[in-house]
């Protein structure tokens, strides 16, 4: 019995490797453009982010992180205050670890600009990891650029379509240019 269910991992395994099977990824969702994003969201934001903490729910079935971010620019939106928190699925608590493929991830003091969408006491990053850039500054010069990595561990789907696509990739440009992107796609 032992030996027969080896020898079908090992058919399974050399089928998936000469055929190039790759895994199914368990995030599923559908591919944003910075256009998608900007009209999904409710607010867009840049700032940095100060403080990360990992809560369970009340039932204890489920861990969420909220990280609050100090807002130094509003592109889209209005924030009464100068801090906004972000509620997302996922963390770490008491030696136990929620990881939802595809989900934003953060970084105390890293600079960010946010694509949002309001919940009742807090925020969510729109399109998972699509609607988070990260701010990096030039050393030399001082300029800055956003950068969004590839999500990994995620199957896009094309909005039209709904067919998987490839991601776009890392894309990274000046944040001036970027801002100045997102305002023409609020003014459309």
């Amino acid at each position: 019995m032992k030996k027969t269910f080896l020898s079908l991992a090992l058919s399974a395994f050399i089928f998936a490797f000469v055929f190039g099977l790759k895994p199914a990824n368990a995030t599923v969702m559908l591919k944003q453009s910075v256009a998608d994003l900007t009209g999904n969201a409710d607010n867009i934001v840049v700032g940095k982010v100060i403080k990360i903490k990992s809560e369970w729910n009340l039932k204890r079935t489920k861990i969420f992180t909220y990280t609050t971010i100090e807002v130094t620019t509003e592109v889209k939106g209005v924030n009464e205050t100068k801090t906004v928190v972000i509620r997302e699925i996922g963390g770490e608590v008491d030696g136990r670890r929620l990881f939802v493929a595809g989900s934003a991830q953060y970084s105390e003091g890293e600079e960010v600009v946010l694509f949002l969408n309001k919940l009742e006491n807090s925020y969510r990053t729109v399109g998972m990891t699509q609607g988070k850039y990260n701010v990096i500054t030039d050393k030399i010069t001082g300029k800055k650029s956003v950068i969004n990595r590839a999500a990994g561990g995620v199957t896009l789907l094309d909005k039209n379509t709904r067919e998987a696509v490839e991601p776009d990739g890392d894309i990274e440009m000046e944040l001036e240019e970027f801002i100045g992107i997102i305002k023409l796609n609020i003014s459309e």
